[in-house]
């Protein structure tokens, strides 16, 4: 909900950034490309129950990439795999999460600010 509201507000006070939402699925060690200090002898292993259907942690990695990097994605949307794993995809979010009811989206910005200690300067539109 911040992440929709944070979108909401800056587009309505006109400022030249979007918030875009992603979510890696499932990456798991087991899964990831051998890398030194990532997945290497040094990293323990971890049994993990979703790793016949996981991707590695640099496929997961994916979604974030994109909402960086695609010229086509634009605030408030969200991406990542269909499922647990693959190539993100442009998802449609949950309803009471992209439009929550009113003042709902209001009262966790509060509270939010209020639990980080700090406010944030995106006015309200």
């Amino acid at each position: 909900m911040f992440a929709y509201e944070l979108d909401r507000r800056a587009r309505a006070a006109g400022l030249p950034i979007a918030s875009i939402l992603t979510r890696p699925g499932v990456g798991v060690d087991a899964k990831t490309p051998e890398r030194p200090g990532i997945r290497d002898s040094s990293v323990a292993y971890r049994r993990n129950p979703y790793t016949p259907w996981a991707q590695g942690k640099d496929a997961a990695a994916w979604s974030g990439v994109r909402a960086l990097v695609d010229p086509d994605a634009t605030g408030g949307e969200f991406y990542g795999p269909k499922r647990v794993a693959g190539p993100p995809v442009r998802l449609d979010p949950s309803a009471h999460t992209a439009r929550p009811g009113a003042g709902v989206a209001e009262r966790i910005w509060v509270e939010l600010e209020e639990l980080a200690g700090v406010t944030l300067p995106v006015p309200r539109g």
